[in-house]
């Protein structure tokens, strides 16, 4: 099991695609990946599913697409405008 927090942040475009191709690789073989991000183009290439929560509380959980997708998911961590987009 690999435990990683936030792993992505602070990281350039590049650096940041080469680290999720790395996790991605691990998890090929065999290896669970327990990821705390909020980076959401990082979630969505490293997770199967997901567990969201909101100040502690939990607001979502599933298939990463499905909990993501959640209207409260988009209003929490993308502002209220971008559920209605």
């Amino acid at each position: 099991m690999l435990l990683l927090d936030e792993p992505i942040g602070g990281l350039n475009p590049a650096e940041g695609d080469a680290m999720l191709a790395l996790f991605q690789r691990i998890r090929g073989d065999g290896v669970a990946v327990i990821l705390v991000e909020h980076n959401v183009r990082a979630v969505r290439a490293v997770c199967d599913r997901v567990l969201v929560l909101n100040s502690g509380h939990k607001i979502a959980e599933g298939r990463a697409d499905e909990a993501l997708a959640q209207p409260q998911v988009a209003e929490v961590y993308l502002g209220t405008h971008a559920s209605a987009r």
